[in-house]
């Protein structure tokens, strides 16, 4: 079974009538539709609390990719292995 993501969008974009858009991935979605379109960035919802496995899903890709683009931003954040990358972002939000 294919997954399919279903977006709804309450007011038509582009001159067209069309309101509803279906795509194979979040990733899919932000190449077609903005963030002001669908009322969520990309950065929301990776702070929405997934794991690395829901997020593998959602953005169509391995969750051993996610983990190793969790480090490679903990190295660049200066973090240690035995931090975690969402309570960091958690504790310095603007």
């Amino acid at each position: 079974m294919a997954k399919v993501i279903h977006v709804h969008l309450l007011h038509n974009i582009d001159g067209t009538r069309r309101k509803d858009w279906y795509f194979s991935s979040i990733s899919a979605v932000y190449t077609v539709l903005t963030a002001e379109q669908i009322g969520a960035t990309k950065n929301y919802l990776l702070h929405a609390g997934l794991d690395n496995s829901a997020l593998g899903i959602l953005f169509n890709i391995d969750n051993t990719s996610v983990t190793k683009s969790k480090q490679r931003i903990k190295k660049k954040l200066g973090l240690g292995p035995n931090d975690v990358l969402e309570t960091f972002l958690n504790e310095n939000k603007k």
